[in-house]
């Protein structure tokens, strides 16, 4: 049993009302003031957290909201999902300022963007690859299974091998490749 930290179970301290469909990913502020959340129809809303009231609402696409993230100073978010397109949203205007294909990608099962989010994970039937999520390119790419981290630098990335010739049980680390622009 985990006894530091942890979620308490009996006080609640927020509920966002939103009706429609089913939540397809979400992320909080680097702040923690504000939450966005990818629904099922394409949909992002971002959320106040304290005054429990929604802040934006942007028309995405049902593909594209697989995995969510803030760009430092919480102004843009950050969207992707099994349209293997990253999409950059302006949170001031509410427009889509830029949108990134990834260039030769699988249909991807888990997603995750690497720290400062110049590249982007994404595991599917191939294995883990990273994408650089300003030009689309693929920086790297590894036969691994479903979990993954990165360092906090993003430099590096472990994961548990997928192949016959690994330990059981065993992690891999190694160099992420450089993105363009870094």
């Amino acid at each position: 049993m985990c006894r530091s930290g942890g979620v308490k179970e009996e006080k609640v301290v927020a509920t966002l009302k939103a009706k429609g469909p089913v939540v397809q990913a979400m992320t909080f502020s680097g702040d923690g003031k504000s939450l966005a959340v990818g629904y099922g129809d394409g949909t992002i809303r971002v959320w106040d957290v304290k005054t429990e009231r929604e802040t934006a609402r942007l028309a995405g696409n049902p593909k594209l909201v697989s995995a969510l993230a803030f760009e430092p100073g919480d102004r843009t978010l950050l969207s992707t999902g099994v349209g293997r397109v990253v999409c950059r949203w302006d949170l001031t205007t509410r427009k889509l300022t830029a949108m990134t294909s990834l260039k030769g990608a699988a249909e991807p099962n888990r997603l995750a963007f690497g720290p400062g989010l110049a590249t982007l994970t994404m595991v599917d039937k191939d294995g883990l690859s990273v994408w650089d999520t300003k030009t689309g390119a693929r920086v790297s790419n590894a036969k691994v299974g479903w979990v993954f981290a990165f360092s906090a630098d993003g430099k590096w990335i472990a994961a548990e091998p997928s192949d016959d010739k690994a330990k059981p049980s065993s992690i891999q680390v190694w160099v992420v490749g450089k993105p363009a622009d870094k």
